[in-house]
């Protein structure tokens, strides 16, 4: 029998009107405005994602153990056939998170704390509200026969002039940075080295999270201090760094984003498409994507200006695709 994988959500929906109220509050007493870009709008828009989400991991990753999904302890938890599945389970921020850096609202801190999971399963799956598990997929698309967790990185990091992507550039290269200075570096074309993290499902072990953890938890734990995204930032991506630099993780070029498009790329990658992400303003375009490319995993990808009207349409497209069990 193989070791079990389990599978963890953050989560958070702004329709819970009293943990919006607590989170502006916050937010007003540490001078964050709602039109910042890193800690905006889509930063905390539920959307329903999360219900199709669990959906197409029971369709197409039936292996996965139990489902943990992480939220705030005022974070309301809807009523859905899919929350009351045997193997999901809600863990609420104080069973993992000291409370002297609580309350937070900043997901990249939470993610530092997900190792910390009561019963969580040496190997598990990391995933956001807006990604799906969109052909059936097996444990090995993860793990290789070793137990060694699959590194997805796409394309090199460029300057960027969008702000928000600046800023979550900015906070990869720090974690990029914290590992390359302990291990040294190995940039090339089979590295993650210089590269974005495919912003899709991601693979982890515990045990290397933890000692990853502790090997950097100077630089990482002042960020604690602040409830929101801010310059002290470490991107998760910090864990996948530090797997591939002492041999415990095995890289894999497979991100591919609706930005990049093109007629060539078209012709070249159904072949190895695994991971595709819409970026924000592109969903329509999913269908023809998604036909040209068959991936495995797709991220719907929202943005501080994703309006509702997108949502909407969406929705329509997953419940075809992922249609809610009797039970």
């Amino acid at each position: 029998m193989t070791d079990p994988v389990d599978l963890v959500y953050v989560w958070c929906d702004d329709s819970d009107e009293k943990w919006m109220a607590k989170r502006h509050a916050v937010a007003e007493r540490y001078g964050i405005t709602r039109s910042n870009t890193q800690n905006g709008a889509c930063r905390h828009r539920g959307g329903d994602m999360l219900r199709y989400s669990l959906r197409s991991a029971a369709a197409n990753a039936p292996w996965t153990r139990t489902v943990f999904v992480v939220a705030d302890d005022d974070q309301a938890i809807p009523d859905w056939p899919e929350l009351r599945a045997g193997n999901v389970r809600i863990v609420r921020l104080s069973e993992i998170i000291d409370a002297s850096r609580l309350p937070t609202f900043c997901s990249d801190t939470i993610e530092h704390h997900i190792a910390r999971i009561p019963d969580l399963s040496e190997k598990f799956l990391y995933a956001n509200d807006d990604m799906l598990f969109w052909e059936e997929v097996a444990e090995r698309f993860f793990f290789d026969a070793e137990g060694l967790p699959y590194l997805r990185f796409g394309m090199v990091r460029k300057p960027s002039d969008i702000p928000s992507e600046a800023c979550y550039r900015k906070w990869i290269d720090r974690a990029d940075r914290l590992v390359a200075g302990k291990f040294g570096t190995r940039p090339g074309p089979r590295s993650p080295v210089g590269r974005l993290p495919h912003h899709n499902i991601d693979a982890y072990r515990k045990s290397d999270m933890l000692a990853c953890y502790e090997i950097f938890k100077s630089e990482i734990e002042p960020m604690f201090e602040f409830p929101f995204r801010s310059d002290r930032t470490v991107q998760r991506a910090l864990y996948s760094f530090y797997a591939y630099a002492v041999g415990r993780g095995r890289f894999r070029r497979a991100s591919f984003n609706t930005n990049r498009a093109s007629a060539w790329w078209r012709r070249l990658l159904p072949a190895w498409a695994d991971s595709l992400q819409i970026a924000p303003g592109r969903w329509r375009e999913a269908p023809e994507m998604l036909a040209a490319f068959r991936p495995k995993l797709v991220c719907f990808n929202d943005g501080p200006d994703t309006p509702d009207g997108d949502f909407e349409w969406l929705r329509g497209v997953l419940e075809s695709r992922f249609p809610e069990v009797a039970t």
